[in-house]
């Protein structure tokens, strides 16, 4: 059960304080305990006893204050005061609460809230209070009203009982003496209904006022929210779907009610007016739909022949609250009605105009995007040669070629000046900022062939046409002269094709010289011969800065010059800075001549080849060709070029003649670099070349036991490689215990061999007893064959075993010694 917790303030030993109450929350004892005092300032006015209610949070305060005769000193006041949760205060009787409080109520016990629960009766069917209506007004229009003399309390009741439900806690009543000392709290939205004296009413400047004589003025406003209308707005807002009317929306039902009493005579404004109304009050796009249906309707029937400031108007509608696609319609309806029809190609114009000065606005898009559709190939010759015989053409102007394209508005202006239109002077401007190259080339100045033709280059994309009417104007003198000044490719072309039907156009020149030298790029371009009036000896270092300062040089030029004796670039000082920017043309021709000088003169020590360059300098030809003429160089190439491979090294073997010295340079580079492939390429070769016999002795050590002596018997070489006994030993236990997996005595081989098997020793595997029986071979013990006849005894069994045969052959020229 909800219960309204009561508090009574009032005087307690000379001071305003808490005097008792029902179970109040202490913070809402301490929020509201000044608020019940007597108003500041008003000592001396002879206070009267008043009623106060506001919102605090989550409760609705209700208080009645009256004087305290019985204290001891003048101007106490004993005020009882009422929590109301803020649900029960929509429904709440406040004027019963008022009475009950404003007697001897005890505060020790909370009320009943069922006992004070407004009526079902319509609030409307009573007689309004002197002055309510007054102050019901000023609360419309200004959100507060100050009230001076008696039925304050008449006034206020009938207010709250008009009031929507959701509206009344807005609600703020109370006294105050001067309006920057009022205590009641006040938000946003709060309407203030304060009581004052009539004597500090001066006090109270800018405050609409109100009492029991103010006169009734007529306000359709108020008597909507009185129901005194007969219901109309009522009535309105139940066609709209609205429910419960709102303070706010009382204004808008009382206007939108007269406007739909006069429906079909409301003008293209008035009916806007309308259906902003109607929008503002049910922004639902599917509620109130008849209503806004039949405005929409009458405005449609307007729109064909509104003008462009009416359409222009439709930007205030809620468009919201309307279904989707009405005002598209609506925008439809004007442009296919205005575009097509010449004697309003002003108003075209002037939406042009408009729609250009607010390009990102939603609702000019909208209505640009219906009129560009509208818009066909016919009407662009006819608005455009419109809109250049205006001063303000340029916004115009630039709406049309977003809406189209710059190539059809381009054109259309071709056809208007072909047509005898004069060209204004503002289309210049225009041209070069919305990219208009026939636009320009008819409006720029031609009496300085370089400065228009500057300016017309600048437009892209490019216009043949365009370039044509410029040209006509400018005159084949000062087509040549602009090229040779500006660089440009198209305009070098045209004076190109002008030096190539007449040579000494270009004479000799020096390529150093910009002007020379872009005609001169568009004559190689043209399929002039760049050599005829330069040197290529000349023209190579200049070309080269070009390009690494990031200057455009002709492909052509340089792909000829990397053909000629001069495309060595070796002593050029930013060499290795070239190579990424050369045309894929003369990369090529740059790079075998500069790599042919460089493979040459390469020192240790030097400078660095750059990466670019290392491919054609350890390309197999140049390679080979460099072994051929000096070993030294190309084992130097080898040495210092990290990128250098086995490849590269069997290139230089197969082709270089080697002296003692570099056959060691050659044997320690293999060896160093691990260049295992170069390292067998020696070894094969080193059978038949005796250049090669020390350097194989030196890459050697790279192999394995077997795969050297294997090397050396394929190789045929009479360099014995370095075997140690201990390693063929080594090498024979392991052969033997592979192919007589169970010892000496495994097919009798060691008899065979001559052998006493008496004397072998015995082991628990096959290789413990040849290990031991090979050391008695070798050191020549009794009873042991020789290693010569073991070794011809196992050929016999495995003739084309290969490590038989290589111990065999290493034994034939004898064992190096283990030191």
């Amino acid at each position: 059960m909800t219960q309204f917790h009561l508090a009574r303030f009032g005087n307690k030993s000379g001071a305003h304080d808490l005097l008792g109450h029902s179970g109040v929350e202490g913070s809402v004892l301490t929020a509201i305990v000044w608020r019940t005092d007597a108003p500041a300032l008003s000592e001396g006015l002879g206070l009267e006893p008043f009623v106060s209610a506001y919102r605090l949070n989550d409760n609705f305060i209700v208080g009645s204050t009256v004087v305290d005769l019985e204290a001891d000193r003048a101007g106490m006041v004993v005020t009882t005061a009422a929590v109301v949760p803020i649900a029960a205060a929509e429904m709440l009787d406040v004027d019963t609460l008022w009475s009950t409080i404003n007697g001897s109520v005890s505060v020790e016990s909370p009320l009943d809230a069922a006992r004070f629960v407004l009526g079902a009766a319509e609030p409307c069917l009573h007689t309004h209070p002197a002055g309510a209506k007054a102050a019901a007004s000023a609360l419309i229009a200004k959100g507060q009203v100050v009230w001076a003399g008696k039925g304050f309390r008449d006034a206020v009741t009938c207010l709250w009982a008009h009031l929507r439900p959701e509206d009344r806690t807005r609600l703020v009543v109370g006294a105050a003496a001067h309006p920057d000392r009022i205590s009641v709290p006040n938000e946003r939205e709060s309407l203030r209904f304060i009581k004052t004296a009539a004597s500090v009413l001066p006090r109270w400047a800018g405050w609409p006022t109100a009492s029991s004589d103010s006169a009734e003025v007529a306000d359709p406003v108020r008597d909507a929210m009185f129901g005194d209308d007969g219901g109309i707005a009522d009535g309105l807002a139940i066609q709209l779907g609205l429910g419960r009317v709102q303070f706010a929306s009382w204004r808008h039902l009382a206007a939108a009610a007269t406007l739909l009493d006069r429906l079909p005579t409301l003008d293209h404004e008035a009916a806007r007016a309308l259906l902003q109304l109607l929008g503002l009050l049910q922004p639902d796009p599917e509620k109130g739909v008849g209503l806004k249906d039949a405005g929409m309707e009458h405005l449609s029937s307007l729109t064909a022949l509104a003008s462009f400031v009416d359409v222009r108007g439709l930007r205030g509608l809620p468009w919201h609250a309307y279904r989707s696609g009405v005002r598209r319609r609506l925008f439809d309806i004007w442009a296919t009605a205005t575009v097509p029809d010449r004697s309003r190609t002003a108003e075209v114009i002037a939406a042009a105009t408009s729609l250009q000065s607010e390009p990102s606005d939603a609702f000019l898009a909208e209505l640009g995007s219906a009129t560009s559709a509208a818009i066909e190939d016919v009407h662009l010759e006819r608005l455009v040669a419109a809109t250049l015989t205006m001063t303000d053409g340029p916004d115009a102007l630039t709406w049309f070629v977003n809406a189209r394209t710059p190539h059809a508005i381009d054109y259309a202006i071709l056809s208007s000046f072909s047509a005898g239109t004069p060209v204004p002077e503002w289309l210049r401007t225009s041209a070069q900022e919305l990219r208009l190259p026939i636009g320009h080339a008819f409006s720029v100045p031609a009496t300085d062939p370089v400065a228009a033709w500057r300016e017309q280059l600048a437009l892209l994309p490019r216009d043949e046409s365009a370039d044509d009417i410029l040209a006509a104007r400018t005159g084949e003198a000062g087509v040549v002269t602009a090229a040779v000044a500006l660089g440009d490719s198209k305009l070098l072309e045209r004076a190109a094709r002008l030096a190539v039907a007449d040579p000494s156009l270009l004479g000799d020149g020096d390529v150093n010289d910009v002007s020379f030298r872009t005609l001169w790029f568009a004559v190689a371009r043209a399929g002039g011969d760049p050599w005829a009036s330069v040197r290529p000896a000349d023209a190579v270092v200049p070309l080269l800065d070009l390009i690494l300062a990031g200057e455009h040089v002709e492909p052509r030029a340089l792909e000829s010059l990397s053909r000629t004796t001069s495309a060595s670039i070796a002593t050029y000082s930013r060499r290795s800075s070239v190579w990424s920017k050369l045309p894929s043309t003369a990369v090529v021709g740059f790079k075998e001549a500069t790599a042919q000088t460089i493979a040459r003169s390469f020192r240790p020590g030097g400078e660095v080849i750059e990466q670019p360059l290392v491919a054609a300098i350890l390309s197999s030809d140049l390679l080979a060709s460099v072994s051929r003429e000096s070993a030294t160089q190309a084992l130097i190439l080898l040495s210092c070029i990290r990128e250098a491979t086995a490849y590269n090294a069997i290139i230089v073997i197969e082709n270089a003649t080697f002296t003692t010295s570099e056959q060691a340079t050659l044997g320690n580079l293999v060896r160093t670099r691990g260049w295992r492939l170069a390292a067998e390429r020696i070894v094969a070769l080193s059978g038949v070349r005796a250049d090669l016999t020390r350097a194989a002795a030196t890459v050697d050590s790279m192999f394995g036991f077997f795969d050297r002596l294997a090397k050396y018997v394929k190789s045929g070489s009479p360099v014995l490689p370095k075997v140690t006994r201990s390693e063929i030993l080594d090498a024979l236990t392991t052969v033997a215990a592979q192919l007589y997996k169970q010892g000496p005595l495994t097919d009798a081989v060691w008899d065979r061999a001559g052998g006493d098997d008496a004397d072998l020793v015995s082991g628990k595997t096959g290789r413990l007893i040849w290990g031991r029986a090979l050391q008695d071979v070798l050191a020549g013990r009794k009873g042991a064959p020789s290693l010569s006849d073991l070794l011809a005894t196992m050929l016999k069994d495995y003739p084309s075993n290969q490590q038989l045969l290589a111990l065999s052959k290493t034994i034939e020229n004898g064992p190096k010694d283990d030191r």
